[in-house]
């Protein structure tokens, strides 16, 4: 026999290997069964496939109705007045209509193809068939093949197996090259659809070889129907295979002819603006990848943890909450001040002969006429008299009315009131001429008759001030909600204006484009920029090579198709000439919707020594509540790990309890826990007294056998062991400050290989003053540390100890909670008020504030000061600013005090000189006050804030958010956060802060601090713009948005960075 070609012979192939492969994109409904009729030799031919139909429409002429489609959608969509829903609908559906048919299209012209090349091949492969099998029955007995005949074919077809192994070989190979460049997976599809075709052709070689195995035992003459009869039987594995291979076949991606391709249009350069940056490579990827077990786990383990945390914690709140007993009236209870009032009650039984008597019964919304007889007490018997008053132990006060003579009662005088619907008692006091008449003290009291009796009173009182304080705090987590949303819809923006997609709100499993505006991005103009792309914050398990990008519309392209467990689009950009666009060394990152795994909440757990309000002496403690809450509230599960001081009053922490010891560092250390500001918190005792000495801070300057250094180092490592002890594995220990920064070394050191796998470190720096050489370990050993603000970073940023270690360095900006810091829900105000009545209730808190420390009630601005008084915060040009304001007419309140015995007593001497010649005019207090702060803050009309440095400051935050305009110094946060109202407006706008909110100088010196306080009063007064333009200032002020809600999300982006280490 001639020798025929391993390509050409395929026996009981059905024209072939590769013409099996073709038939596969063939319909069954155009004809895959076989010709009836009589088979020769075991051949099987295939009857040639029908021609597939056609729309009548070319393909270009399909897609440029679909653009003229869309474009007549979106402008419907855009349209005002909006349309009716049935005319979008309309639109909708023929736009559908035409896309199928554009998919029809495609999937005809596929088929069409490969029937194509179906003819061809099954022509030759007949023609092949029938010349070597005529060459077999040409020698062959009269009444069948030869057992030889058979060994022949089977041998044929071995050999052909042999060829196809080879291949595999060869394909194996080309994996292992590609793997590099990160096209493994299209291979591996690939070689598993030969491996599968293998055992198709394998099952065919198993039919002809029992074929001869029987011919050489049996001595039997093989038939044509004989070798028909067998491959019928591997006929049917070899279908079952085929629609396997067929199914693990990768999603083919039809590129539009009219079109150009990705890579021709990135080499015709940036000028190409006809390409469509379809990553083609990428998409048969996805479509080739199944949601991974593990991200779904993943999700599920952590939120069920999650879940199970956030039950523990408010399971502790209700237990508190439930054993608290009755509280005041506006908590929810009716306790505090139904005692007061029984006391009031008890101190004067009213009766006839006193100085002051009721006449009938006090009933709720009646009359009541009050008799004072004036002859019988000090006040004497002529004069006009007046009846101060108030109900329910001068919980309501601030009543007033004239008294007149007591017809037929000589010396007397009376007055007539309306009894209020809500009052239990009612509370007097007589005055006249600026002297008081308070039955000795213990003031006049009038019970109110009730008919419906006094327990069912307080409790009705109870029940409404219980829904009064459920009212308040749903509008209060509104506003906030409504403000995070506010922050969340601003950073998109601002992330939009470099990388926006297509559609805005990406869904998982389906196709999106983004788009990268290279003039405002990092990268350079004019050159080639590939997009290196990933999914879930780069932990998904999804790796994909870099994708070119295409021009097009004066952006760059890609379009790629996203994971079904997919909930964020990753993104960084690299350009030809080596330039990147990183965003800030954080990625670029999209939400995506529809994910059947969303995002899972990390836990984050804080190791600090200071945390508001329990343990504060500044800042620091602060950050610690606020950036816990903020995180917490994005859904997320945060703890804080703090040292149990003596010092902290443990009946303000909900839940307070002890949990179970553990012995460590030579002692036992107790763990306690409870909620603080809606956190838990885990308390650490150890049993060698660090933390019982009546203080925070100062050990060192104590005759006791210890230091602070020595006391925090202890509590960094104890903090460490309690996480080991207590099986916790937080995603993220975030350390603060020299205090803990022992944390970060310690963690790889001692407890990474030994137990806590699972963490990565985040350092922050609150004051680079103290403790350098702990600040720059703890840089050396986290993965990412930060600042409290951008300036502030740069300022320290090339210091010797963290210079180093600069590019895993940045700088977030601080930020206020509003549910703490709330004019519109502060207790210590007289009035609540938002920018909507800014000048009503800043009027209010003034009046107050003067009342409260002894102001003159004038028409001039307020100067305020909330500060402690050390060299930082720039004391020299406060005392400078006190003389400069009084001597421009305004009034000064200082609230401060300083460390240093000699500065304190150099205040004290500034304060007495003060007293002797402006005594109500400007008062300094010196003391820890919260109330006395949020009067100042509310009051004031400027606040003063000249530090030498500051890292942030919350301070000017808190005075924007009450209204009160800030004149600082531009240094560190200060400069973040403080736009001149004359020199800062295009800063300001380019920060995307809602416009100018104060007044900064740059020097050290009187003169520019001068020249900033000037400004501010000359505003004040008019300036010739009128007080209307201070007014709008304070409004424009308080509308802004100093919170946390963009803060938390930049920490969120640094928390994940720190995860990739």
């Amino acid at each position: 026999m001639a020798p025929v070609s391993t390509r050409a012979m395929k026996w009981g192939c059905r024209g072939g290997a590769m013409a099996a492969r073709t038939c596969r994109a063939v319909p069954r409904a155009r004809g895959r069964g076989r010709i009836a009729g009589p088979r020769r030799a075991g051949v099987v031919l295939e009857p040639e496939p029908r021609e597939p139909g056609r729309t009548g429409l070319a393909r270009a002429d399909l897609v440029q109705l679909i653009a003229d489609a869309s474009n007549e959608l979106r402008v419907l969509v855009e349209s005002k007045p909006p349309p009716k829903a049935s005319v979008v609908a309309e639109h909708r559906n023929r736009l559908s209509s035409l896309e199928a048919s554009l998919r029809e299209h495609d999937d005809l012209a596929k088929e069409e193809a490969k029937v194509s090349e179906l003819r061809v091949l099954q022509r030759e492969q007949q023609a092949l068939q029938k010349a070597v099998i005529s060459r077999s029955l040409e020698s062959a007995p009269q009444d069948g093949l030869r057992a030889e005949d058979v060994c022949k074919m089977a041998d044929a077809v071995e050999e052909e197996n042999a060829a196809l192994r080879e291949i595999l070989e060869i394909r194996r190979s080309e994996i292992e090259r590609q793997r590099e460049s990160g096209e493994v997976t299209a291979m591996e599809t690939e070689n598993r659809r030969l491996h599968l075709k293998l055992e198709a052709l394998l099952a065919r070689e198993k039919a002809l070889l029992e074929l001869r195995s029987r011919s050489e035992q049996d001595r039997i003459v093989v038939t044509d129907e004989m070798v028909a009869e067998a491959l019928d039987e591997a006929e049917k594995v070899v279908e079952e295979v085929e629609a396997l291979a067929e199914a693990q076949a990768p999603t083919e991606v039809v590129a539009d002819p009219e079109v150009e391709e990705p890579e021709a249009a990135a080499e015709a350069g940036p000028g190409a603006e006809d390409g469509v940056g379809v990553a083609g490579d990428l998409v048969d990827m996805v479509a080739g990848y199944s949601p991974h077990a593990g991200v779904v786990a993943d999700f599920q383990e952590r939120e069920a943890r999650a879940a199970s945390f956030r039950e523990s914690r408010l399971a502790m709140i209700a237990e508190h909450l439930e054993g608290a007993g009755t509280r005041d009236l506006e908590g929810g209870g009716d306790g505090g001040l139904r005692e007061e009032v029984d006391q009031a009650l008890a101190a004067a039984v009213l009766a006839e002969g006193n100085l002051l008597v009721a006449e009938g019964k006090a009933e709720p919304g009646k009359d009541l006429t009050v008799t004072y007889r004036a002859g019988e007490g000090h006040l004497g018997s002529e004069g006009d008299f007046r009846l101060v008053w108030g109900f329910n132990a001068w919980s309501q006060k601030g009543f007033f009315a004239d008294m007149v003579p007591a017809p037929g009662e000589e010396g007397a005088f009376q007055a007539t009131l309306k009894v209020p619907k809500d009052a239990a008692v009612l509370d007097f006091v007589v005055e006249r001429g600026g002297q008081y008449d308070n039955n000795c003290g213990l003031d006049f009291h009038v019970e109110v008759e009730r008919r419906e009796g006094l327990e069912a009173f307080w409790s009705a009182r109870a029940k409404e001030a219980e829904e009064r304080r459920r009212s308040k705090e749903e509008a209060k987590r509104e506003r906030i909600a409504s403000g995070r949303r506010e922050a969340l819809e601003k950073a998109r923006a601002k992330v939009e204006a470099v990388l926006s997609s297509e559609p805005r709100a990406p869904r998982a499993g389906e196709m999106v484009t983004l788009r990268l505006d290279a003039s405002v991005s990092a990268v350079s103009e004019g050159v080639g920029v590939e997009a290196k792309l990933s999914f879930n914050r780069n932990a998904h398990p999804l790796d994909l090579p870099a994708a070119k990008m295409t021009p097009k519309e004066g952006k760059l392209e890609v379009t790629i198709l996203v994971p079904s467990d997919a909930w964020a689009i990753d993104a960084k950009f690299v350009a030809e000439d080596g330039t990147t666009d990183d965003h800030h060394g954080f990625g670029y990152h999209l939400p995506v919707s529809g994910s059947v795994a969303p995002e899972p909440p990390q836990h984050v757990l804080h190791v600090a020594v200071e945390m508001a309000p329990i343990a504060k002496v500044g800042g620091l403690a602060d950050v610690v509540t606020s950036i816990g809450r903020a995180v917490q509230d994005m859904g997320h599960t945060v703890e804080v790990v703090l040292p149990k001081y003596d010092t902290i009053d443990y009946g303000e922490v909900l839940g307070f309890r002890e949990c179970e010891s553990f012995e460590w560092g030579g002692t036992t250390n107790r763990v306690f826990t409870g909620i603080v500001e809606d956190l838990q918190v885990w308390f650490l005792q150890p049993g060698n007294g660090f933390f019982d000495i009546n203080m925070i801070y100062g050990a060192d300057w104590e005759p006791i056998p210890m230091m602070d250094s020595e006391r925090f180092g202890f509590f960094s490592k104890a903090a460490l062991e309690f996480l080991l002890q207590s099986g916790r594995q937080p995603d993220i220990i975030h350390c603060h400050d020299w205090s803990t920064a022992l944390v970060a070394k310690s963690y790889w050191d001692d407890y990474h290989e030994h137990g806590l796998p699972n963490s990565s470190v985040v350092f922050t720096i609150h004051n680079f003053g103290y403790g350098e050489d702990a600040i720059g370990e703890a840089a050396m050993y986290s993965q990412k540390f930060t600042t409290v603000s951008p300036s502030y970073a740069n300022e320290i940023r090339h210091e010797g100890c963290i210079a180093q270690y600069s590019e895993k360095f940045t700088g977030i900006l601080n930020g206020i909670d509003p549910a703490i810091w709330d004019p519109l829900d502060d207790p210590h105000l007289p009035l609540a008020y938002s920018s909507a009545n800014a000048v009503e209730g800043k009027s209010a808190a003034k009046r107050a504030l003067r009342e409260r420390v002894g102001l003159r009630n004038d028409d001039v601005p307020v100067l305020g000061i909330v500060s402690r008084l050390t060299q930082q915060k720039g004391v020299h040009l406060m005392e400078h600013a006190i003389w400069t304001a009084l001597e421009r007419g305004c009034q000064v309140v200082v609230l401060g005090s300083a460390f240093d015995p000699k500065m304190q007593e150099h205040w004290n001497e500034l304060e007495l000189g003060l007293r002797h010649r402006f005594h109500d005019q400007a008062k300094l207090i010196f003391a820890y006050d919260e109330p006395l702060s949020h009067l100042i803050y509310a009051g004031s009309d400027m606040i003063l804030v000249p530090s030498m440095f500051e890292p942030c400051g919350l301070t000017q935050l808190i005075a924007m958010r009450y209204g009160a305009i800030p004149v600082v110094r531009q240094t560190g946060g200060l400069r973040d956060t403080v736009f001149d109202v004359d020199h800062d407006a295009e800063r300001s706008e380019s920060e995307g802060k809602g416009g100018t909110n104060g007044f900064t100088f740059e020097g050290a010196d009187q003169g520019g601090m001068d020249y900033a306080l000037h400004r501010a009063i000359d505003r004040w007064y008019g300036g010739g713009e009128g007080q209307e333009a201070w007014e709008d200032l304070v409004v424009r002020v308080m509308a802004q948005d100093w919170s946390w809600n963009e803060p938390a999300m930049e920490y969120m982006d640094l928390y994940y960075a720190a995860k990739e280490r």
